[in-house]
């Protein structure tokens, strides 16, 4: 399954249309629509579909890996992203966190 076709189908289990799904993520139609394409997404644009979608840990892990990325143990960024994954984080209460602690901010 191709991150394309795993965002898509996690998408359709979330209940959400596209649409909701994207604008959650803070992603433009545009941008939602190279996804859509094959386009691989830069990891914050991903990490803003894994709170949009509110995915699990392993939900996280597992579309991170498709797009061939991966929560690195050395990456402070990405400890605060499994952190807050975790912890059932919306992205409000992520971008806030990475504001306060000087971090790049997610798409939304």
């Amino acid at each position: 399954e191709t991150f394309s076709e795993r965002l898509l189908r996690l998408i359709d289990e979330s209940g959400m249309t596209d649409a909701e799904a994207y604008k959650r993520a803070g992603v433009d139609r545009k941008y939602f629509s190279k996804i859509r394409n094959g386009q691989a997404p830069s990891v914050k644009v991903i990490y803003a579909f894994i709170f949009a979608l509110r995915l699990n840990i392993d939900e996280a892990r597992d579309l991170l890996a498709s797009a061939g990325y991966t929560i690195s143990p050395a990456s402070a960024y990405d400890l605060v992203m499994e952190f807050c994954i975790i912890e059932g984080c919306d992205i409000d209460t992520v971008n806030g966190g990475l504001y306060e602690m000087g971090m790049p901010l997610l798409c939304a």
